[in-house]
């Protein structure tokens, strides 16, 4: 799922996607995979084996492949996310490992891909973010930078978001409020930063 959904991401910002086959948990492999795709690509995308499991092995991968510039980000969902360099015969190309989860890697893919693919290939930028009114007092206890599921719709130009019950991302009416650091309580009528779901 989550090589087609990165792929038709990276097509959405004008680029040329290339698929892979799906690897085994072995290091060596998903080594010489990337060495592989780097013959061929100017970026690669991984996802998957970030996270602190025994069978994680992307992560050690990367790190010997290419210097590592960070390596997890202090945001929920995304946190096991990693970028690097890889240089070889005088040429650099980015290196973005995602996680494994598919919410996750869109969230990381849309955040720092789109990021790279404007420094590296120099393309325009647009602002991701726009404004939003919260229509109900939300209470923010994660101390990490936040992206969470709401409802949202638009009136007189103004764009108003609503916490419900349960939301998935795939719902046509959602989006992600973005939530600073540390936990507060955010207030009936404040204006939050929001990320619309058709920007996925």
């Amino acid at each position: 799922m989550n090589n087609h959904m990165i792929k038709a991401m990276v097509e959405k910002m004008g680029g040329e996607g290339v698929l892979y086959a799906l690897l085994p948990d072995n290091q060596e492999s998903i080594e010489q995979a990337i060495y592989n795709a780097f013959r061929d690509c100017d970026m690669v995308i991984t996802t998957g084996g970030m996270s602190k499991g025994d069978l994680d092995h992307t992560q050690h991968a990367i790190a010997n492949i290419s210097e590592i510039a960070f390596k997890y980000a202090r945001i929920k969902p995304g946190k096991p996310v990693a970028y690097g360099i890889y240089a070889k015969d005088g040429t650099h190309k980015p290196l973005l490992a995602l996680p494994g989860n598919p919410p996750s890697a869109a969230l990381t893919f849309y955040l720092f891909g789109h990021a790279i693919w404007v420094h590296f290939f120099e393309k325009p930028y647009t602002p991701p973010f726009i404004q939003a009114i919260l229509e109900q007092d939300l209470e923010k206890k994660e101390a990490r930078m936040e992206f969470k599921t709401c409802h949202v719709h638009l009136k007189e130009g103004v764009y108003y978001a609503s916490i419900p019950k349960r939301s998935h991302l795939h719902e046509s009416e959602s989006a992600l409020l973005v939530l600073e650091e540390g936990g507060r309580l955010y207030k009936q009528g404040e204006a939050v930063p929001l990320l619309l779901h058709h920007i996925f």
